[in-house]
């Protein structure tokens, strides 16, 4: 079994900076397009393999996602439906 080498953990991909008048966008440590993951085009380098471009094959991470609640607040309001007939069920806001 793999283990992920970092956790994706932070929303932001990016920081803009100026560079001598220059936007430049650089990737986030512990975000999505993090370096250890792999270089994210040809001419980058890899922080795990030190391999340019190509040349890596790209390493494992984990991202952690939210956990999905609908079903959660669907059984809520009908479990409370049955307590309650004369309550109408809330539409979509």
């Amino acid at each position: 079994m793999f283990k992920p080498l970092i956790e994706v953990n932070l929303r932001d991909t990016f920081v803009e900076y100026k560079k001598n008048g220059v936007r430049v966008r650089k990737p986030v440590p512990n975000g999505l397009y993090d370096s250890r993951m792999g270089p994210a085009d040809a001419v980058s380098t890899c922080g795990t393999c030190h391999k340019i471009g190509t040349a890596c094959p790209g390493h494992y991470g984990y991202v952690a996602l939210a956990k999905y609640r609908e079903v959660d607040q669907t059984t809520s309001i009908l479990q409370y439906r049955e307590v309650d007939q004369t309550t109408p069920i809330p539409g979509p806001r």
